[in-house]
């Protein structure tokens, strides 16, 4: 059973969530990457899509939450293609969702910039509210990990792109641990 499929039969079998929601909540798939466009991310990028992430691409594909217009508790994990289309990286992609974040200029240095735009991508997201996000990236190094962002305290974004940028290794859950505890955080709900 895919992780899409899991998700959503956990959501029906939640009890408390009311109908309307459970509609909104629900994740569609876009469908598998072709490896064509996989292949032509890794070429763009000069390095690999970390395995258990290339393997999600290519068996299952993006999602998003019916409800993702930067909606509360919402949810989008991009195709090979999309991740593609964004053309920078993880302080890049979030300055563009954002119209610019100042912070990020004003406490890293150019280096520490550069270096996370060059190696670190962002391949999914999700919106707790209006002012916090969890962006989902991986490295070059084949790391995969995700980054808090609450624009009213950017301190710890800080401290965690400072890390990020020094190649120190993302999550040490899986792929797969790192949806499911994500999804789990912002419906809470249980999915098995």
């Amino acid at each position: 059973m895919s992780f899409v499929e899991r998700f959503n039969e956990s959501l029906d079998a939640a009890p408390f969530v009311d109908e309307d929601l459970r509609d909104w909540y629900r994740i569609e798939s876009k469908g598998p990457s072709p490896l064509s466009d996989v292949g032509a991310l890794e070429a763009r990028l000069g390095f690999a899509v970390p395995g258990d992430l290339r393997t999600f691409l290519l068996e299952q594909g993006g999602f998003e939450t019916r409800g993702f217009i930067d909606a509360w508790n919402s949810f989008k994990v991009f195709s090979a293609r999309e991740i593609s289309s964004h053309g920078g990286g993880l302080i890049e992609s979030i300055e563009d969702q954002w119209g610019g974040r100042p912070e990020f200029a004003e406490n890293l240095s150019a280096d520490t910039i550069a270096a996370v735009n060059r190696d670190v991508v962002l391949w999914g997201i999700r919106c707790i509210d209006d002012n916090t996000y969890v962006y989902y990236y991986f490295d070059r190094a084949g790391h995969i990990g995700d980054l808090y962002l609450d624009q009213d305290d950017m301190k710890g974004t800080l401290i965690e792109l400072k890390r990020i940028a020094s190649g120190q290794p993302g999550s040490t859950k899986s792929l797969d641990q790192l949806l499911t505890d994500e999804l789990k955080a912002g419906l809470e709900i249980p999915i098995e």
